[in-house]
């Protein structure tokens, strides 16, 4: 029976520290032009394949030093985390149509090839990545966060085993297949490489991640490293996750090891390579989400990353059998370091605009829009999901909850070698409390800021923000003479929502809004002098109103993944030309449409710097263009409100 102890607090004060090393937050070890001195690889080697280290944290960087400007899983990405001197990188092998190796982490190529895709309505140029063959995909630059091409092209594995053969390159890597046809051929291409530059010792310096269920023992992975001709250890690190623990179940029966009676094959394979030697499987990796399979927890409330139950004990006599955590238990009980993946929401990683208060598509469940602070992008490159969309109840585990980005859970189950878009925050906790393997990782600091890790944000205390300052433009950001420019919406507490030039100024007025998530899926738009709130009145389709009624469903609002502002009615915020003049700029009353499908209802977030605009324009529509006609009402007459010059 589970057994769960209350009030149990998880341990750590940690405040003098934080506030030591966050007065010097932001800071990187070095950059690809010059830096400190890296650890050598030999050395990097003996701390993952010495059981001694194994109560130590060990980070990986996944896809590379990728930022708003080098794309992830790019050769620069990977010489920046190189020159930053991180213990272990992480990559991603997929096949090409043709069969070529590349190093590309989704399964579709929109998010990172196909500028005119776009994620969030997933609409545009997006095959997978195996239909397409290596010269096409060469032939398309690398796309940054903000979907600008880059000089940078997707590498296959030769071009990184290439790169390092000649460069300074002392992490160990990490090839995780996801195409699991190209697990042979990349034991072809890492022998070849061993054999070419016997100097560097390639065989040690790469650890091949794949499902244990296509090698459930390791004389399995033996035999296929010597059919690759090699005569020395590969290192493997299998990874047994619900999904695949079924494959195995259902596959030819794996022998008990001699010390234990173990219930199911997927226990009795994780058994087999926790007790495999290091040089051959260094780590077992387990995706474990919570602690429902342990049958005696502690339940911690005070974690800076959120409650979580504790297992009492990792040992087998506290896991149900077959579970993941019999899985974890028999990682511990072979003294194995436990890996483990530490997820970082992405859709906001190296933004250029705001990075809290709106909401994004998610392609789960109620299809309900998500917070942007909380989304993931899906594999097949579109936008978005959040953790607990990915949580479904097995035989193995209940998924009651994830609790993958909770420092001090994984720290609870014993998990060491930590892989994340974020492991300086990993690396930065790990030496705070103690536990990091600093001779891996002997510098540790905090993660550049414009990452935007909420891992970060939960490490120092604070709550993930759930607002953000803007301008919300017109047009999506596009601009026209004959309005001025780039017009913005304007506030006018007590009055009516209109637009103007994003030029222009009058202190009774601002276009700088404050947007902000509800938690079910909407959004508020606030004006920040009066804390007024814009309202939509379900008897006008004519105006939109200026309230303090922030708390009414009225003032909520969605935002469609095409950009449009819808209210509770589904009817969207929208203007035209209206022929009025506030200083010399055309300005128009926003009014309420439905089905309108011209830019005039599409609205871009900016970050507030102002009211001038410092971007360069962009295409534009005509300034007559009309929308659709308002399905009912009109917009206002010209005795209806007040005019903006009244209130200078």
């Amino acid at each position: 029976m589970k057994r769960t102890i209350p009030g149990a607090v998880y341990t750590g004060a940690v405040v003098l520290a934080l506030l030591l090393i966050f007065s010097g937050a932001h800071t990187w070890h070095g950059n690809a032009e010059e830096g400190p001195t890296c650890l050598p690889w030999q050395e990097q080697y003996d701390q993952i394949v010495d059981k001694a280290t194994n109560g130590k944290v060990i980070s990986a960087q996944h896809r590379g030093a990728f930022n708003q400007d080098v794309p992830e899983n790019s050769i620069e990405a990977f010489k920046r985390g190189f020159a930053q001197c991180r213990p272990a990188i992480e990559t991603d092998i997929r096949l090409t149509s043709d069969g070529e190796l590349v190093l590309f982490h989704d399964t579709h190529i929109g998010k990172m090839l196909e500028p005119t895709y776009n994620p969030e309505t997933n609409e545009g140029p997006n095959p997978p990545v195996n239909q397409v063959s290596y010269a096409d995909i060469a032939s398309k630059p690398l796309l940054r966060p903000d979907r600008t091409t880059t000089h940078h092209v997707v590498p296959r594995l030769d071009d990184l085993i290439e790169f390092m053969a000649h460069n300074p390159s002392d992490s160990i890597i990490h090839l995780e297949v996801k195409d699991t046809p190209a697990i042979s051929t990349a034991l072809d291409i890492l022998v070849k490489a061993d054999t070419e530059y016997p100097e560097q010792h390639f065989l040690k310096r790469f650890v091949v991640k794949m499902p244990m269920s296509e090698y459930p023992t390791p004389q399995q992975w033996r035999d296929s490293v010597a059919a690759a001709g090699a005569t020395s250890p590969v290192m493997a690190m299998p990874v047994i996750a619900p999904w695949n623990a079924s494959k195995i179940d259902e596959g030819p029966e794996i022998p008990d090891p001699t010390e234990l009676h173990l219930s199911s094959n997927a226990s009795r394979a994780v058994a087999a390579w926790a007790a495999e030697d290091p040089q051959w499987a260094p780590f077992v990796e387990v995706v474990i989400k919570d602690s429902s399979e342990f049958g005696h927890t502690i339940h911690t409330p005070t974690s800076n990353f959120g409650p979580f139950d504790a297992p009492a004990s990792i040992a087998l006599d506290n896991a149900e059998p077959g579970t993941v955590a019999e899985f974890v238990a028999l990682v511990h009980f072979y003294e194995k370091k436990l890996g483990a993946f530490v997820p970082v929401p992405t859709f906001v990683m190296y933004t250029d605009g705001p990075t809290a208060g709106f909401t994004v598509p998610n392609k789960y469940g109620d299809k309900r829009p998500i917070p942007a602070t909380d989304a993931f992008y899906n594999a097949d490159s579109s936008c978005c999901y959040v953790l607990n969309d990915r949580r479904r109840p097995t035989q193995y585990a209940q998924e009651a909850h994830d609790w993958r980005d909770n420092l001090d859970w994984l720290r609870s189950i014993g998990a060491n070698v930590l892989t994340s878009d974020d492991p300086d925050t990993i690396d930065l906790y790990a030496s705070l409390k103690g536990y990091l393997n600093t001779t891996a990782q002997p510098d540790p600091s905090a993660p550049p800021a414009n990452l935007n890790s909420s891992l970060y944000t939960r490490m120092r205390g604070a709550a993930v923000p759930d607002y953000d300052y803007v301008n919300i433009k017109g047009w999506n950001g596009g601009a026209s003479g004959a309005w001025g420019g780039q017009v913005c919406l304007f506030t006018d507490p007590g009055y009516y929502l209109w637009t103007v030039s994003c030029q222009y100024e009058n202190p009774a007025f601002s276009n700088e809004l404050e947007i902000r998530t509800t938690g079910d899926g909407y959004m508020l738009i606030r004006d920040i002098s009066s804390g007024q709130c814009l309202y939509s009145d379900p008897q006008r389709d004519w105006a939109i109103l200026w309230s303090p009624e922030c708390t009414s469903p009225r003032a909520k609002w969605t935002r469609t993944p095409d950009h449009r502002f819808e209210d509770i009615d589904g009817r969207q915020i929208n203007f035209e030309w209206d022929d009025r003049y506030a200083y010399g700029y055309p300005f128009a009353y926003n009014y309420l449409t439905r089905g309108d499908t011209s830019p005039w209802s599409i609205w871009k977030l900016e970050r507030a710097e102002g009211t001038t605009s410092t971007r360069p324009p962009h295409d534009v529509p005509d300034a007559t263009e009309k929308p659709l006609v308002p399905e009912s009402g009109h917009r206002p007459g010209p005795d209806e409100p007040r005019h903006p010059e009244d209130a200078a």
